[in-house]
């Protein structure tokens, strides 16, 4: 008998999902193997001499890896095997079109937000203006007053850019062609499902119709 085999590395949280979907197409588990592991990783040191002693600090994190390696083998004499083929293959090809553009949205919502957080450059010119306005003032009246009318102008243009970065952010055309593309794959892979599903009832009916009746 003639099989094909196929490595999948998955998270163990969806361990059984994969297993069975896969099943769905032909598929039966050959092997499994789960890794966990440990490593530290170097980030830094520092140092500092006291009267001839030097004594520092050594700055470390640790990472964990953990999933589980799965080997899977299919008879190539399976019924129908090219329809499960492309069927699979459809699958992959949105799953990967899922990982890229979930990826890049959360980047873009990250980036949008870190923006959000920042103040904005003329809220800190335009504070500086004020207080350096408020203090010649008592001294040169008409040129503080100048400083605080353009510190306020300015502050002004720093509400509005925090105004726009904000909307920037909350937009729904934020990464629009992101969400489309995670759309559309979703969709694409509720119907691949309903695909399988039809195939595997027609390949049941197919061999119950081999069974020769008593």
């Amino acid at each position: 008998m003639a099989m094909e085999h196929l490595s999948l590395r998955v998270a163990p949280e969806d361990e059984v999902e994969a297993i069975d979907f896969y099943q769905s197409l032909g598929w039966k588990v050959f092997s499994r193997n789960e890794v966990l592991s440990t490593s530290e990783h170097f980030d830094g040191a520092s140092s500092f001499t006291y009267r001839g002693i030097t004594s520092g600090t050594v700055y470390t994190h640790q990472e964990t890896t953990n999933y589980v390696s799965l080997l899977l083998e299919r008879d190539l004499a399976l019924p129908h095997r090219e329809e499960y083929l492309a069927l699979e293959n459809r699958f992959q090809g949105d799953e990967e079109v899922l990982s890229r553009a979930n990826a890049h949205y959360q980047d873009v919502l990250v980036s949008n937000s870190r923006r959000r957080r920042g103040i904005p450059m003329p809220f800190i010119v335009g504070g500086i203006f004020l207080v350096v306005g408020i203090m010649i003032t008592a001294i040169l009246s008409p040129a503080g007053i100048a400083l605080i009318v353009v510190g306020a102008i300015t502050v002004i243009l720093g509400i509005v850019a925090a105004v726009n970065v904000t909307k920037e952010t909350t937009s729904p055309n934020v990464a629009k062609a992101d969400k489309d593309a995670i759309a559309k794959a979703n969709s694409d892979i509720a119907q691949i499902r309903e695909d399988i599903q039809a195939l595997n009832e027609k390949v049941a009916l197919e061999q119950k119709a081999q069974v020769p009746s008593k």
